[in-house]
């Protein structure tokens, strides 16, 4: 014959479980803090507070994906916006892509790199296809940041303004009589 547990054995066994029961109950109701009164009307019939946050992660996935979606959406339908506008253009794709990558939604570079391609004013598109298509024959894909640094080079170099008409003159002034 095998004995039972002991009195003091079962009230040490009550004790823990009422104490479990307290910490499930005081984190269902920090979780429900922190959440509408829709989702806590929704989850409250749930024991446990694992399911509970379950639950929630689910809920919160779906409109998580929602909104990335919508970032990228907003990346590929970026417009350049012309010659004056690439460097706009290459900040706000980048911050983007930054803030999908922050939502673990990872772009790779060779897409980022068509997206932004695509994007840019024909002009931009002959040498970014060259030194591409160079840097592929060698076996080494042009990166994102060498893509970019590029396309940064091109527009610096286009909108450079030549001195004025005036500084040159003033220049040219200033050196008579000196030798």
């Amino acid at each position: 014959r095998i004995a039972g547990p002991t009195d003091t054995e079962i009230e040490v066994f009550e004790k823990k479980v009422d104490e479990y029961e307290q910490r499930e109950a005081t984190i269902k109701q920090q979780l429900f803090a922190t959440i509408p009164n829709s989702l806590v009307i929704e989850f409250a019939s749930l024991e446990k507070a694992s399911d509970v946050w379950n639950a929630i992660l689910l809920h919160f996935q779906g409109k998580s994906e929602i909104f990335k979606m919508g970032i990228y959406r907003q990346l590929t339908n970026l417009t350049c916006g012309g010659e004056s506008g690439v460097r706009d253009y290459l900040t706000e794709a980048t911050r983007l892509r930054e803030t999908l990558a922050g939502m673990g939604y990872l772009i790779a570079p060779a897409e980022f790199n068509a997206i932004v391609t695509t994007a840019l004013p024909n002009s931009y598109r002959t040498i970014v296809a060259s030194v591409s298509a160079s840097a592929t024959a060698i076996g080494r894909p042009l990166g994102t940041s060498e893509l970019i640094s590029l396309i940064m080079e091109q527009y610096d170099s286009k909108t450079q303004k030549p001195p004025s008409e005036n500084v040159a003159l003033f220049s040219k002034n200033n050196n008579r009589g000196r030798g």
